[in-house]
C-alpha cells in the first residue's frame, strides 16, 4: 500500500546544543533511560528527553504536513506548581520550512485543550531555534502537557525536525517523546514504528513566574425531587451561600445568592465567577434565613475550581428531614382546614380555614391558646419544630342577607372610599367580588370601619361579623 512515509537523515558531525547557565534535566543512560530528580530550590529548567546533542533528522518523502510531538505526564510535573513555559526550542536541519509550535493540556490525549499557538518560520538551518512566549504559558500540574510542532514540508530531499542519538529499541520514553502523527492519520504513532530511533530534539523552559488566572465559571444545579412533597415549587425559594459569600446569610444577597428553576422542571441553578484552584465550601437553603439548610451543621459542600465547572448537586442526603404542622379544628364539626402535612424547614405554609354553613372563622391558635392569626388564609415559613394549631370558629346567632337597621354604608355607591357604621362592635370585615374571590378579609374593631379606595369599578358582597352574627351587604363601585 503507498502512503507518505517518514525518513532519517544522518550527519557525519553531532550539531550541540550551546550550553546554558541555568541548571538543566539530564538524562542518564544505564541500560534504561532515567531523568534526574529535580532540586526544588531550583528556580528554572529546561524540561526535555533528548539528550540535547542532535543527530538526524526526519522528513517526508512527498511535499506534505506532519506533526510531532512530546508529552509529559502529571507524575513528570508535580514538582513544577507554580511554574510558567517562557521559552520554547527546537533543532531545524533543512530550509525552507513552516512550523507550527502549539502548547496543549488535558486530563489525557483524549481530552487536550490547545492553549498556545504560535507560526514560526526559521531564518537558518542546522541550528537550535529558541521562541519566546509573548505571554508565560502557566501549567497545570494535575494536567498532561503536550509541546507539538506542525510542520509544511516541501518534499523529498528536506529533513527538518532533529532528533538525538538514542537508539534504544523500546526506549524508556517510546510513546513521550518521539510522537509523530501523519496529516491523513487520526491518532498519533511514534517514530519507533516507522523503525526510527531517536528522541525529538524538542525542549521547553520552565521558570517561576507567576500569572494570576482569571477567574473560572461555576455552574450549580441542585436537584429537588426528592422533597418535591414538603415544598412549593412554585412559591419557595431556593438559595445557595458559602464562602464565595463569605456566609452572608442567605436572602441577605439576593441577586447573587438566589437560584432559578430550570423552566418547570425540579432543577435550580446559578452561575458565577469563582477563584481558580481555590476550595469553596457551600451550602443550599430554602427560602430567607439559616433555618432551611440541607442539613444541620457541618459538613459542607465543597467546590474546587481548575477549569469552568459544573457541579450537579442533589438536596440532602438521604431521606429528607421534614417536619410536620397539624391542625386541629374547634368546635368538632364548626369547619375544616388545609394545610396540614410535612414541609422542609423554612418552607412556605400556605393554611387555609373553611367555615361550615352557620359558623364564621375566629382565629388560629397554638397549644397555649394564644392568638397566632385572625386571617382565615395564614401563611408562615416552617420552624425547626412541629407546629400544632388549631382553627377557631363560632357559631352565629343570626344571618341578615338584607338591610338591617344597625349597619349603614355610606356612601353606596361610591367612587372609591366608603364606611361602615354598626349599632355594635365590628370585629371582621370581608368583602369579595362577583365571582366570590375574596379581595378584603380583614380583623376590625369598633363600631366604624373605613375602606380606602382600591376596588375597582363594579358590584361587592360585604360580609361584616360582629359578636354572634353576620351581615351580608351588597356594594357599588363606580367611577
Amino acid at each position: 500500500m503507498n502512503h507518505t512515509g517518514i525518513f532519517l537523515l544522518l550527519f557525519f558531525a553531532l550539531t550541540l546544543m550551546l550550553g546554558d547557565a541555568h541548571a538543566q534535566l539530564e538524562v542518564k543512560r544505564n541500560g534504561f533511560t532515567e531523568k534526574e530528580t529535580i532540586q526544588k530550590d531550583q528556580k528554572e529548567e529546561w524540561l526535555h528527553y533528548d539528550s540535547g546533542v542532535n543527530h538526524s533528522a526526519i522528513g517526508l518523502n512527498e511535499a506534505g504536513i506532519f506533526h510531532v510531538g512530546v508529552r509529559w505526564l502529571p507524575s513528570d510535573l508535580f514538582e513544577f506548581d507554580e511554574y510558567s513555559i517562557t521559552r520554547i526550542r527546537f533543532f531545524i536541519e533543512d530550509l525552507p520550512v513552516s512550523l507550527e509550535v502549539k502548547i496543549w493540556q488535558g486530563i489525557d490525549e483524549d481530552d487536550l485543550v490547545l492553549y498556545e499557538s504560535m507560526v514560526v518560520v526559521p531564518e537558518s538551518g542546522s541550528s537550535w531555534i529558541e521562541i519566546e512566549l509573548d505571554e508565560p504559558y502557566y501549567i497545570i500540574p494535575w494536567q498532561e502537557l503536550w509541546i507539538t510542532c506542525t510542520v509544511e514540508d516541501p518534499g523529498p530531499g528536506v529533513y527538518i525536525a532533529g532528533i538525538d542519538d538514542n537508539d534504544e529499541q523500546d526506549g524508556f520514553y517510546n510513546g513521550f517523546a518521539n510522537l509523530v502523527k501523519l496529516e491523513d492519520h487520526q491518532t498519533w504513532s511514534t517514530l519507533e514504528d516507522y523503525g526510527i530511533y531517536g528522541y525529538l530534539n524538542l525542549q521547553v523552559f520552565l521558570e517561576i513566574f507567576w500569572i494570576p488566572w482569571p477567574p473560572m465559571e461555576a455552574v450549580f444545579n441542585v436537584d429537588m425531587s426528592s422533597v418535591e412533597p414538603y415544598f412549593d415549587p412554585d412559591t419557595d425559594l431556593v438559595f445557595i451561600t458559602g464562602e464565595m459569600f463569605g456566609w452572608a446569610e442567605p436572602g441577605e444577597l439576593v441577586a447573587e445568592q438566589l437560584m432559578q428553576r430550570v423552566d418547570d422542571s425540579m432543577i435550580w441553578t446559578t452561575t458565577m465567577e469563582l477563584e481558580y484552584a481555590t476550595d469553596y465550601q457551600y451550602k443550599y437553603f430554602l427560602n430567607p434565613g439559616w433555618w432551611g439548610g440541607e442539613w444541620t451543621g457541618d459538613p459542607n459542600r465543597i467546590a474546587y475550581c481548575w477549569q469552568d465547572m459544573e457541579f450537579n448537586d442533589v438536596w440532602g442526603s438521604g431521606p429528607p428531614s421534614s417536619l410536620a404542622v397539624m391542625l386541629d379544628v374547634y368546635p368538632a364539626g364548626s369547619g375544616s382546614v388545609e394545610g396540614d402535612k410535612n414541609y422542609l424547614a423554612n418552607a412556605n405554609v400556605f393554611l387555609h380555614a373553611i367555615p361550615d354553613e352557620g359558623y364564621r372563622f375566629l382565629h388560629w391558635a397554638d397549644p397555649n391558646d394564644s392568638v397566632v392569626s385572625t386571617l382565615a388564609d395564614y401563611s408562615f415559613y416552617m420552624p425547626l419544630h412541629v407546629v400544632h394549631l388549631t382553627a377557631h370558629f363560632e357559631l352565629l346567632t343570626s344571618t341578615n342577607q338584607s338591610s338591617h337597621k344597625d349597619i349603614v354604608i355610606f356612601p353606596n355607591p361610591a367612587k372609591g372610599t366608603f364606611r361602615i357604621i354598626s349599632g355594635s362592635n365590628i370585629e371582621h370585615l370581608r368583602i369579595m367580588d362577583v365571582t366570590g374571590k375574596v379581595v378584603y378579609d380583614v380583623p376590625a374593631n369598633g363600631p366604624e370601619a373605613t375602606v380606602e379606595g382600591f376596588l375597582q369599578p363594579g358590584l361587592y358582597v360585604l360580609e361584616i361579623f360582629t359578636r354572634g352574627e353576620m351581615f351580608i351587604k351588597k356594594l357599588i363601585i363606580h367611577h
